[in-house]
């Protein structure tokens, strides 16, 4: 052991691979016209709409795909700084996250599922479509809490608790970088087509961290400002252009969330 004072012990972060999360194939097909405030789209590892386990004995056959995540790890997420337009107005996206837990008969089955619901009885049965019985797969949402006055006379102080998601409304600064031979420096390539105001060299995502709170993560998205009649339905040949190019570009299979997870100090 070193008996220099300066030395500072921690743990070495242990991060792994990018994990890149898309829409399904036939998602614009199936999404036209549909109401973005009650249709929100799900995003998963290579586009794979449906859980492994979707529709065998005991699962739903609609049950959507979640990655993967070990409970209590660091989980970085890589948003992209994107919009839907309607006309030169901007309109933002909103990125919902499930954490999701499995159960020990997930991992006794093909897949052995990482788990930490301690039992694998059936759970509440559906009856409206595709009924049957169905083991128990709970999901959460994150939460954000707002701190309230000081009660007056109760001895309790009650903070009101909110689901939360976030709505993507960052960009990186419109400023250029000048590199020695007079050129504009890039920053970042492969992501954005080129454009005169050298945008594409520019960061095209905005980071954020937090702790898995499950078993799997599930990724949702919509958008804001849906009181605008003429953006009120998904639109990817108009509003949600740059969407659709983004998420579903078989061309472009690298772009997407970046899902990194793992140990850090």
């Amino acid at each position: 052991m070193s008996n220099d004072a300066s030395e500072t012990m921690g743990i070495d972060a242990q991060m792994g691979i990018v994990r890149i999360l898309r829409a399904y194939p036939t998602f614009a097909a199936l999404y036209q016209g549909e109401a973005v405030a009650t249709n929100a789209i799900a995003l998963s590892e290579g586009g794979i709409a449906l859980d492994e386990q979707a529709g065998t004995v005991g699962y739903d056959p609609r049950l959507v795909a979640g990655l993967s995540v070990p409970l209590g790890a660091k989980c970085l997420l890589w948003l992209p700084n994107m919009w839907g337009r309607l006309g030169v107005d901007r309109l933002p996206y909103i990125y919902t996250l499930y954490w999701r837990m499995r159960n020990s008969y997930d991992y006794n089955q093909e897949y052995q599922k990482p788990y930490h619901f301690p039992k694998q009885v059936d759970g509440v049965a559906e009856t409206l479509v595709e009924a049957g019985p169905r083991v128990v797969i709970p999901a959460a949402c994150p939460s954000v809490t707002y701190v309230q006055d000081e009660p007056a006379v109760a001895l309790v102080a009650t903070q009101h608790m909110f689901h939360e998601n976030f709505q993507q409304i960052g960009t990186a600064g419109a400023f250029n970088v000048i590199n020695p031979d007079g050129n504009r420096g890039a920053i970042q390539q492969g992501i954005a087509a080129s454009s005169p105001l050298f945008g594409h060299l520019r960061p095209a995502f905005t980071a954020y961290e937090t702790i898995a709170a499950g078993d799997e993560l599930v990724i949702v998205v919509n958008r804001g400002d849906t009181d605008e009649g003429a953006a009120a339905n998904w639109d990817f040949e108009g509003a949600d252009g740059a969407f659709n190019t983004f998420y579903g570009d078989p061309d472009n299979p690298d772009l997407g969330v970046y899902v990194i997870v793992g140990t850090g100090p």
